[in-house]
């Protein structure tokens, strides 16, 4: 098992003060873990989506910000979004949680949103 080969071991410990997850590469590379953020969210879209063809995840790193960017097709964007944005939010929460353990922000939204939005 070598590093990187997707064969890391995570070890969580429950105790009355909280939880604590140690990995086994404890020194994150923010370029890796970029990318292993953006495989996760094309993973959950494409299970999630009608056309996974269609979607597309793109990143941007900022200087303070990295931000992931989903690109559908309007027939997908309910499925994204999710009943009451639960979907999307849930998403926001996974991304914001496995960079934040990286030592960086991060931000996920959806490309170019007012376009599906309906006007009455």
């Amino acid at each position: 098992m070598g590093k990187g080969d997707g064969n890391d071991v995570v070890v969580i410990r429950r105790n009355g003060l909280g939880s604590q997850v140690q990995s086994g590469d404890s020194d994150k590379d923010p370029v890796d873990v970029r990318e292993r953020v953006r495989f996760v969210l094309q993973e959950m879209l494409s299970c999630l989506v009608a056309e996974p063809s269609q979607t597309t995840v793109r990143v941007s790193v900022g200087s303070k910000t990295t931000l992931y960017e989903i690109d559908t097709v309007s027939a997908d964007f309910g499925r994204i979004v999710g009943s009451k944005g639960r979907t999307i939010e849930s998403m926001r929460c996974l991304v914001a949680a496995m960079c934040g353990s990286a030592g960086f922000r991060a931000v996920l939204q959806i490309k170019d949103e007012a376009r599906f939005v309906r006007k009455t």
